[in-house]
């Protein structure tokens, strides 16, 4: 998918699941930058406050809606 708008939630998520299986200083370091964060102990505590697994949801949902109206099966 095309456009930031699409990349973001995607990569977002892609980032703290390889911090939650991993947990190593690399995969911590991605997720410190994508989220624009200083301090991070865990992919899930970076995600129950301020309802960002929500933002999350419903990001993902759009983005599989536009996968689906643009697939031709």
């Amino acid at each position: 998918m095309k456009g930031p708008q699409h990349r973001d939630p995607i990569n977002l998520l892609v980032t703290l699941r390889n911090f939650a299986a991993h947990e190593s200083p690399k995969s911590k370091a991605a997720a410190l930058k994508q989220t624009g964060g200083k301090n991070l102990g865990s992919a899930g505590s970076w995600v129950k406050p301020q309802r960002r697994v929500e933002f999350l949801l419903v990001n993902l949902e759009k983005v599989v809606g536009k996968i689906q109206a643009a697939a031709p099966y």
